[in-house]
């Protein structure tokens, strides 16, 4: 009885923890080079790109491109936004 109540409160435990540990991570700590007032634009190259993957949608469906965009503008800043 006593291993089974260990076992039962083992995942929650790990959980809570796990929530403890993912609400540090999430807070921005600000460094030279990141920092919330930084300005981000495509570079021409990238606005022709970006040119090029909106003609792939629609006109009532351009939102859908967002995610290529957003990769886009994540290799242009080395992978981090």
């Amino acid at each position: 009885r006593h291993v089974c109540r260990q076992t039962v409160g083992r995942p929650l435990l790990q959980a809570q923890t796990a929530r403890g540990l993912s609400s540090k991570m999430s807070e921005h700590k600000p460094v030279p080079g990141n920092v919330g007032d930084e300005y981000f634009d495509f570079t021409k190259e990238n606005y022709e790109r970006v040119a090029t993957i909106l003609a792939k949608y629609p006109s009532n469906y351009k939102q859908s491109a967002c995610i290529p965009l957003l990769d886009l503008a994540q290799r242009q800043n080395n992978n981090f936004l």
